[in-house]
C-alpha cells in the first residue's frame, strides 16, 4: 500500500523479537532493496540464505549478489547451487542465468552436460536447461535438453516451439517442418501464426515452392486477417510467385484455381490476384482501372522526379480505411501511358525494391506495400497496393497525410486527433473482446 515507513518499522520490531526468523529477514531485505538499492540489501539476503539453507533462498542471494555487481561470488555460488541441487528447476534457472550473464558460456556448458545426464521426471527442468544452453549458443546440447523434455511430455508446447526454432536456425528445414506441424496440431490458436509463417518461409525460401509458401501464408491470413506480419509475408511471397509465373504459364492457372476463393476473404490477396489476372490477360488493364473508386486509386504518369511525392500517396493510403492502389504509367485522365524499359524482370525487380524501400524508410512508421506489374504492349504499368496500416496515421517528414476524395493532402491537427482517438477506441474494443 506504499506505506513503506510503517512496514519497515513493524519489521524492525518483529526482528527484535525473532532475529533468526528467515521470513522476517527476507521481507526486510526486500524493503531495503526497494528503498535503498540492492547494495544495502545484500547482507540481509546473505543472512536469509544462511538461516534458510534451501535452494530457493540461496538462489535469491545469488541473484542479489549478481545484481549488486559481485559477479565472481555469484558465479561461485551458482556452480555450488547447481552441484548441490541438480534436480531443482529454480536452482537450474538461476544458476545458468547468472553464469550466462557473466559471459561464461564454458561454465554453462560444463554444468549443463552434467545436468543433462540427470534422470528427471519434470519436463520443465529440461526446458529451463535447454533455454540456458541456447543462450550460451550451444544449440546441439539445447536440442538434447528439449528432446528429453518431449520424451517426458510429447505435447509440451514450449519444448516444441524452442526445438523448431533451433532446427530452423541450424538449417535442418525438413526436421523443422515436422516439429512445426506437430506444434500446429497441438496449439493451432496460440502458435498458429508462428507455425504457418515459418512453414511458408521454409517452402518458399528454402525449398523453392512458392505456391506452397503462399498457401501457408493464406492460411495464416484467414486466421489473422489484420496482422501486418502476415501481410508482409504474403506480399513478399506474391512477388516471388509472380516472377515464377512470368516464366511458367501453367503456374498461373494452378495459382488461380487454388486461391480464387480466398481472395474474397483477405484484402491483400484479393488485390494481388486482381493484378495477376490482368497480368496474364484474363482481365484487360482498362477494365481493372475502371473498377477502381476515386478515393482508393491514384494515377501517376511516371515515377516522380521527387520520390517524396510518391511517398506522400503511400502514407495517405496507409492512413485510409480500405487502403488503396497507385498506378504508375497512367495519366490523371486514366490514359494508359506505360513505363518503358521494364521488360527484363531484373529492371522490374529494381523498381519494386525501390518502391518498397521508399515505403519502409521514408514513410513513418514504415509500411509494407505490394508491387507488381501489368504488361501493356511494349511497356508495363506498375500497380502499388497499399493496405490500411496498423497505425492511426502515417507521416512524411513529420507531416501526417490522409486521403481526401480523389487526392492526398496533409491532415489537420483535429483530423489527427480524431484518427488517434478512433484507433485507441478500436484497440480498447479488441482488448475487451480478448478478455483483457
Amino acid at each position: 500500500m506504499d506505506r513503506i515507513d510503517e512496514a519497515q518499522a513493524r519489521l524492525e520490531r518483529l526482528s527484535a523479537l525473532k532475529p533468526d526468523d528467515p521470513d522476517i529477514v527476507y521481507l526486510r531485505a526486500e524493503i531495503v532493496k526497494q528503498r535503498n538499492g540492492i547494495g544495502e540489501a545484500l547482507p540481509l539476503f546473505k543472512e536469509y540464505a544462511r538461516l534458510d539453507p534451501s535452494s530457493s533462498s540461496l538462489a535469491m542471494y545469488i541473484q542479489a549478489a549478481n545484481d549488486a555487481g559481485q559477479t565472481e561470488e555469484a558465479a561461485r555460488l551458482a556452480l555450488e547451487l547447481l552441484d548441490r541441487c541438480p534436480y531443482d528447476p529454480t536452482a537450474v534457472r538461476i544458476g545458468l542465468s547468472v553464469l550466462d550473464q557473466m559471459g561464461n558460456p564454458e561454465a554453462v556448458v560444463k554444468a549443463s552436460k552434467k545436468l543433462l545426464r540427470a534422470e528427471h521426471d519434470m519436463p520443465e527442468y529440461f526446458i529451463i536447461l535447454g533455454v540456458g544452453l541456447e543462450a550460451a549458443a550451444r544449440t546441439d546440447l539445447a536440442l538434447r535438453a528439449f528432446n528429453k523434455a518431449l520424451k517426458l511430455e510429447p505435447d509440451n508446447i514450449d519444448a516444441l516451439c524452442s526445438k523448431s526454432s533451433i532446427q530452423y536456425d541450424r538449417g535442418h528445414y525438413g526436421q523443422a517442418k515436422k516439429t512445426l506441424h506437430a506444434l500446429l496440431k497441438i496449439d493451432p490458436v496460440g502458435h498458429g501464426k508462428y507455425c504457418l509463417l515459418n512453414l511458408s518461409r521454409i517452402a518458399g525460401e528454402h525449398e523453392g515452392d512458392w505456391t506452397e509458401a503462399l498457401l501457408r501464408a493464406v492460411q495464416a491470413a484467414k486466421r489473422y486477417p489484420e496482422d501486418s506480419d502476415v501481410d508482409g509475408v504474403i506480399s513478399r511471397t506474391i512477388e516471388r510467385l509472380t516472377h515464377q509465373m512470368e516464366k511458367n504459364e501453367q503456374l498461373v492457372s494452378s495459382y488461380r484455381k487454388q486461391f480464387d476463393a480466398v481472395r474474397r476473404e483477405h484484402e491483400v490477396i484479393r488485390e494481388a490476384l486482381s493484378g495477376l489476372r490482368a497480368d496474364e490477360g484474363g482481365v484487360p488493364l482498362e477494365l481493372a482501372l475502371a473498377e477502381q473508386e476515386a478515393e482508393h486509386v491514384e494515377f501517376i504518369v511516371k515515377f516522380p522526379d521527387q520520390a517524396r511525392e510518391l511517398a506522400k500517396e503511400i502514407a495517405a493510403f496507409g492512413s485510409q480505411h480500405g487502403g488503396g492502389s497507385i498506378f504508375l504509367g497512367v495519366s490523371n485522365s486514366g490514359e494508359v501511358v506505360g513505363l518503358e524499359g521494364l521488360h527484363p524482370y531484373e529492371e522490374r525487380d529494381k523498381l519494386r525494391n525501390r518502391i518498397s524501400q521508399l515505403a519502409s524508410k521514408s514513410v513513418k512508421p514504415g509500411i509494407d506495400v505490394t508491387v507488381y506489374f501489368i504488361p501493356h504492349g511494349e511497356t508495363h504499368v506498375a500497380k502499388i497496393w497499399v493496405a490500411r496500416g496498423p497505425e492511426p496515421i502515417y507521416y512524411i517528414d513529420g507531416t501526417p497525410y490522409i486521403r481526401d476524395k480523389d487526392s492526398s493532402r496533409p491532415a489537420t491537427p483535429e483530423e489527427v486527433k480524431q484518427r488517434v482517438a478512433e484507433h485507441a477506441a478500436r484497440m480498447a474494443s479488441k482488448g475487451r473482446g480478448n478478455g483483457h
